[in-house]
């Protein structure tokens, strides 16, 4: 995406802490490719908030009490 010049390219930059190890985690159970879900909200003035970050991945349960 091409921008003229005087508009910003990098519209929103965060710092996500706690994503990595979630991954960590979810892959440690036995996730198969883990999703990180963002909800990101814009106001009328332009301030972005983060409303809301979830990990999460699915997990297959092989043992008797899973199956």
């Amino acid at each position: 995406m091409r921008f003229s010049r005087g508009i910003p390219s990098k519209v929103i930059e965060a710092e996500l802490i706690g994503v990595q190890e979630a991954i960590t985690n979810l892959t440690e159970a036995g996730a198969k490719e883990p999703v990180v879900k963002l909800t990101v909200g814009i106001s009328d003035s332009g301030f972005a908030t983060l409303e809301d970050a979830i990990v999460f991945g699915e997990i297959k349960d092989d043992s008797i009490t899973g199956a």
